[in-house]
């Protein structure tokens, strides 16, 4: 009775395939497509991350063109500004300076005026 219970797989059942043997190519064909798939899936994500290093790049670029703008109608503005400052300040010293011409004719005048008619 010895030999009849080693052919039984469990407890006095009929003998039959294994089913962890029959298993094992399911669970190795399973490993592989997993295998695979994380295989594309590496392959996806560096290529995501060279996309996403090639948009970063871009993106600096951008920014630092930006910036130049900025910077080139910044300084424009400020030279712009101060040649209106420098326009401004001539013609200030220009009115000051007729001003200036005539007040001082007017005071010669009345010096002379002082000078020829000294009684009045």
């Amino acid at each position: 009775m010895a030999s009849s219970s080693s052919l039984t797989s469990s407890g006095g059942d009929a003998p039959g395939p294994d089913p962890e043997r029959a298993a094992r190519p399911l669970l190795v064909d399973r490993i592989a497509e997993l295998e695979e798939e994380h295989e594309r899936l590496a392959a996806a994500n560096a290529e995501l991350e060279r996309e996403n290093e090639r948009l970063k790049r871009r993106l600096r670029r951008r920014r630092r063109e930006r910036q130049d703008v900025i910077d080139r109608y910044e300084r424009q503005l400020r030279r712009r500004t101060a040649e209106l400052q420098r326009e401004r300040d001539r013609s200030d010293e220009r009115r000051t300076g007729a001003r200036g011409r005539i007040a001082a004719a007017v005071l010669a005048i009345g010096r002379r005026f002082a000078e020829r008619c000294p009684g009045l």
